[in-house]
């Protein structure tokens, strides 16, 4: 039976609660799906930490998250198998970090998924990303499998970082990349006196939503009627 490690927090895995954001629901349906095949097993660490609200917290936060990765590099050594890590989530620790490195010197075969990169984090005004292009790069050359959400975005990372062409690929669209097209079958079709504003990126009370009403704002003083 082939062993597969997602290096993520097991409860997310287990149950996605609170937690519906686009990456969470990704990883959860992803690796349950996964779980469904007979000749695999996927593993985790299942792990809770407290909401950060001071210095206690944190450093209990940072000391989990330490005897974490020192358990999983344990499991990795006696077990050897495949490794998941999703990008840049799975990476924004010092201790995953240091657990991908330690993949490679072990020579496991790492499973990259790509959610997001530095380049669209700041495009929807996303900063102090813990990670820089130096890094994406690693992580993008050193993996023996990714998972990308199309392949106009793996096609410009590839040609951006000079992947070799030796790493394999599997398109995994967003569920909702394919709903879309049911959900809105017919073709656009523009009307006389109404303007439409379609916003892809980001939406919420910190991000996302300045950068959309200042694109609106700007409109309005172009256009009036508007």
């Amino acid at each position: 039976m082939t062993k597969l490690f997602a290096a993520v927090n097991g409860e997310v895995i287990e149950s996605l609660e609170e937690n519906t954001t686009p990456t969470y629901t990704r990883i959860h349906y992803l690796l349950n799906e996964l779980k469904n095949f007979e000749d695999l097993e996927v593993m985790s660490i299942s792990f809770h930490l407290l909401p950060k609200k001071g210095l206690v917290s944190i450093l209990y936060n940072n000391v989990l998250k330490t005897v974490v990765a020192l358990r999983s590099a344990l499991l990795l050594t006696l077990c050897r198998p495949l490794v998941y890590f999703a990008y840049p989530h799975s990476l924004t620790t010092v201790q995953n970090r240091a657990l991908f490195r330690f993949c490679r010197m072990l020579d496991l075969k790492i499973i990259l998924d790509i959610h997001d990169t530095i380049e669209q984090g700041e495009a929807i005004g996303i900063s102090g990303s813990p990670l820089n292009e130096y890094q994406e790069a690693y992580y993008f050359k050193n993996a023996t499998m990714v998972l990308a959400l199309n392949k106009f975005m793996w096609t410009y990372l590839k040609e951006k970082y000079k992947i070799s062409q030796d790493i394999k690929v599997i398109f995994v669209p967003n569920a909702y990349d394919d709903k879309f097209p049911e959900l809105f079958p017919e073709k656009y079709k523009s009307v006389p006196d109404r303007c439409n504003i379609c916003y892809i990126g980001g939406l919420s009370k910190n991000r996302g939503v300045e950068m959309l009403v200042g694109a609106c704002d700007k409109l309005h003083n172009i256009y009036p009627c508007l």
